[in-house]
């Protein structure tokens, strides 16, 4: 698995793909490490560069020429897109970070899904032991 993902995005099939050159300009972007920028977004605490530099990244990660990445970005994540386009840079992020489940998009997060990635422990049990 190298956190790829292929979806429809712009009226198109579309593949992205953060690998480490990516990521390490996402974090240079943003002035940020990629795992604040992934629960930022999960979270819904995102700025515009998190969402933007995630997607257009991710395009040329995934094969696309920068100068078509940033067009494409430009017309299917500005305003009034933005929130949409959220719910995709969590999953692309997420991929490359952590990968993902038979089922679930990376983190447990799922296209449409606002809620911060799965994994937190279970809360204590009040229960003694016998």
């Amino acid at each position: 698995m190298d956190g790829r993902l292929e979806t429809v995005w712009g009226g198109d099939e579309r593949v992205f793909r953060l690998g480490i050159g990516e990521l390490l300009a996402l974090e240079d972007a943003c002035d940020v490490a990629v795992f604040e920028i992934y629960m930022r977004i999960c979270g819904q605490r995102w700025g515009v560069r998190d969402v933007r530099e995630t997607l257009r990244l991710g395009l040329i990660g995934g094969g696309m020429e920068a100068k078509r990445a940033k067009r494409l970005v430009d017309e299917n994540a500005g305003s009034g897109k933005l929130g949409e386009a959220s719910r995709l840079a969590v999953v692309v992020l997420g991929k490359a970070l952590i990968g993902d489940e038979p089922g679930k998009a990376a983190g447990g997060v799922t296209m449409g899904e606002t809620t911060a990635p799965t994994g937190s422990p279970p809360p204590l049990s009040t229960e003694t032991a016998p």
